[in-house]
């Protein structure tokens, strides 16, 4: 029997609904986990950043994005059909080990970022900090070349928004 777990953001997601929609995917929800006839069944996301993502149709038009780790399901958010499978390809997610945090990459917009890090010609902000005290601080080990391409705190603030918080 599968288990789910929910994002923090998700109730507030799911209350902004129309009440209809709330209705189907709450009632959803429910089907998954009692695994009834005529629950959703989770969709593999195709070229998808991570593997593990898929999605539930839990409403006429409306799916869940979820990240699935053995038999549980975090349920990430609930979205219209087209923007659930963009939001599902788009995003990369892992545990940071320092903290113990679940954390959420918008890999797809750090991936066009990277190029325009690159072409810059100054030194590199991060040399002198080795990799291990970069992983030891939580820096996603995935995302450490990027990292080494950072030159100005101007980059490190360009690419905020799009880390994990």
């Amino acid at each position: 029997m599968p288990r789910l777990a929910i994002a923090p953001e998700f109730p507030r997601e799911l209350s902004a609904l129309a009440q209809p929609v709330r209705r189907d995917a709450v009632v959803a929800l429910r089907r998954f986990l009692l695994n009834v006839s005529g629950a959703p069944h989770p969709e593999r996301v195709r070229s998808a950043r991570d593997p593990r993502v898929a999605t539930l149709r839990l409403a006429e038009g409306h799916r869940g994005v979820a990240v699935r780790q053995r038999d549980v399901y975090w349920l990430r958010t609930v979205l219209p059909d087209p923007e659930a499978w963009s939001y599902a390809k788009r995003h990369r997610y892992g545990v940071n080990p320092v903290v113990g945090v679940v954390e959420e990459w918008d890999a797809e917009a750090l991936e066009r970022v990277g190029p325009a890090l690159r072409r810059s010609a100054k030194s590199r902000l991060f040399d002198p900090i080795c990799d291990g005290d970069l992983l030891a601080l939580g820096l996603d080990g995935h995302a450490l070349p990027l990292f080494r391409l950072i030159t100005t705190e101007a980059d490190v603030a360009a690419l905020e928004p799009l880390l994990p918080p």
